[in-house]
């Protein structure tokens, strides 16, 4: 159909992808550590541990889920506030700046007590 029609032309592709977001997600360190934290936490030894483990899994999927569906729905939503070059860059910079300091204020008391040295 002719852009004179009222046609528009198709969307460009999303540079991440939900196939992209899974692999992210089996790949992701943090992801296990969190695993092995929250069983390690949660998961008492006793006479049934694994009716235990199964239901510490079955909460922690419907959280991971209700949290994935939040996750995404706002992502929804700020790519359409965000979608402009100067908007996507406004926004790297402003997280860039809060990943400094963050690590700023965690690594920044250990380095003062002790003294600056490892």
């Amino acid at each position: 159909v002719p852009a004179e029609c009222g046609a528009s032309a198709p969307p460009p592709a999303a540079s991440f992808g939900y196939r992209h977001g899974v692999v992210l997600n089996i790949i992701n360190p943090k992801i296990y550590l969190l695993t092995i934290a929250l069983v390690a936490e949660f998961v008492r030894t006793g006479p049934r541990p694994a009716e235990n483990v199964l239901v510490v899994t079955l909460v922690l999927l419907s959280i991971e889920f209700g949290v994935d569906l939040a996750w995404c729905y706002a992502g929804d939503r700020l790519r359409r506030v965000l979608a402009g070059p100067r908007a996507a860059l406004v926004t790297n910079r402003v997280f860039a700046a809060v990943l400094v300091g963050v690590t700023v204020v965690i690594v920044g008391p250990a380095l003062t007590a002790t003294g600056g040295h490892s």
